[in-house]
């Protein structure tokens, strides 16, 4: 018996005769379950090997882009970045990323480009990464850690100096979510949550009313889900040098996750930035079906069925996020701790992102508590605002009171040439003021 169990590769035969586990047991296990999980789903010890496999101990440390002469930070803040008149064009861009994911899974131009554009690419310098954090997970089910991934959220909330609620969920916007709440939004921290609020897509929230905002998620059967985007940068207006400072909790639906959506259709280069928080899924076979609906549902495709049969979860890439448990209609799915759960989230990040995130200051000026955005703080209106400043003033130099009456007296034509030089000006030291 001892001999056959010794001769599967992946299972740890002296770690589980050291924990006290029955050759009978050790016996039933298949590697493709995972060494540590038994054919009903019981997880007997927590796999420190698998954890420290996700860890990128030889990529460099995230460093944020210098400011240099101020043109990117420019059309990110000024140009790109999403305000209530442009969202509908934001919501367009993010249907076509999640449409061209596909193009990850090649090996031509077009593939290229595409990661080059959302930032995937190349891959030794782009630092996108994420953790799944499952909310609703049952102590007395798994049994294993008095410290949940909810617990990790609560700690980032404890630490921020400013946390923002998003007005509305960007995913469930994009896909017109009929199944859930399209305005319960991300929570967004310190600068992150400054510029949403300026940007008019957020409004500020106490500790306690960001906490309050998870358990709601927790209740309305959303996943969280900490992310740090570089595309994103030009989605809500972020500057080079504060980029350390993003960091966003996003509460996700099954059915609508963009960067979810992104990874089922990416390849696993891309997929591999993505990392769960302690928990997997784990599979009861005594219960499964073989039905295969887990396996169109799991954005990881880590789901497969063998030559036999058999269902299994891969559990290196396997992120927690319980999207197969949802549409398993014989409960033969669960989320089971399978992995020591780290200290923080900023502990994730940097070992398995390479991101040494600032997740307790703030760098921006907090808004005033009675800040209200306006379509006039828009970049077009404010273009528009300066130039006719800037063409009032020119007018009043000429003795007129402003740009209309110069322009009955002297003709469109005089002021168009001599007023757009005074007006560019204006424009340019409006906005370096901002």
């Amino acid at each position: 018996m001892e001999g056959k169990t010794e001769s599967k590769p992946g299972i740890d035969y002296e770690k589980l005769k050291s924990l006290g586990v029955p050759d009978e047991v050790i016996a039933t296990l298949d590697p493709r379950d995972g060494g540590n999980i038994t054919p009903q789903g019981e997880v007997l010890f927590l796999d420190e090997e698998r954890l420290k496999r996700r860890e990128l101990p030889n990529k460099p440390l995230h460093k944020n882009h210098p400011r240099g002469l101020g043109i990117k930070d420019f059309l990110m803040t000024k140009v790109l970045a999403t305000t209530p008149a442009t969202w509908e064009r934001t919501l367009k861009v993010f249907m076509l990323i999640v449409k061209g994911a596909k193009l990850t899974g090649r090996e031509d131009l077009a593939s290229e480009i595409y990661k080059r554009i959302t930032q995937f690419s190349p891959d030794e310098k782009m630092y996108s990464h994420g953790n799944v954090l499952p909310l609703n997970v049952d102590m007395a089910d798994e049994g294993k850690s008095t410290v949940l991934p909810i617990d990790l959220i609560m700690d980032l909330i404890d630490r921020a100096e400013y946390i923002a609620q998003m007005n509305r969920c960007i995913c469930r916007s994009a896909h017109d979510c009929q199944d859930y709440d399209q305005e319960f939004g991300c929570l967004f921290f310190n600068m992150a949550g400054v510029t949403a609020v300026n940007n008019g897509l957020a409004r500020p929230v106490t500790k306690e009313e960001a906490k309050q905002h998870v358990y709601d998620a927790r209740d309305k059967g959303f996943i969280g889900q900490a992310l740090y985007v570089e595309l994103e940068q030009m989605v809500w207006g972020f500057e080079n040098e504060k980029m350390d400072e993003f960091m966003e909790v996003c509460f996700c639906c099954p059915c609508c996750c963009v960067a979810l959506d992104v990874c089922k259709n990416a390849n696993r280069t891309i997929k591999n930035r993505f990392g769960g928080a302690a928990f997997t899924a784990v599979i009861d076979h005594d219960k499964c079906t073989q039905c295969g609906k887990c396996i169109e549902k799991c954005p990881q495709a880590t789901i497969s069925q063998g030559a036999d049969g058999k269902v299994t979860i891969d559990q290196e890439h396997c992120i927690g996020c319980g999207f197969c448990k949802s549409v398993c209609e014989f409960d033969a799915i669960t989320l089971k701790q399978t992995m020591p759960l780290r200290e923080s989230i900023h502990e994730y990040f940097e070992k398995e992102g390479r991101i040494d995130m600032v997740l307790d200051t703030c760098s921006m000026p907090i808004p005033p508590e009675d800040y209200q955005w306006t379509p006039a703080d828009t970049f077009p209106a404010k273009v528009k605002s300066a130039v006719k400043t800037g063409a009032d003033n020119l007018a009043r130099d000429f003795g007129c009171v402003d740009a209309k009456a110069f322009v009955k007296y002297n003709g469109k034509r005089t002021l168009g040439v001599i007023g757009a030089i005074a007006a560019g000006a204006f424009l340019i030291k409006k906005l370096r003021k901002r």
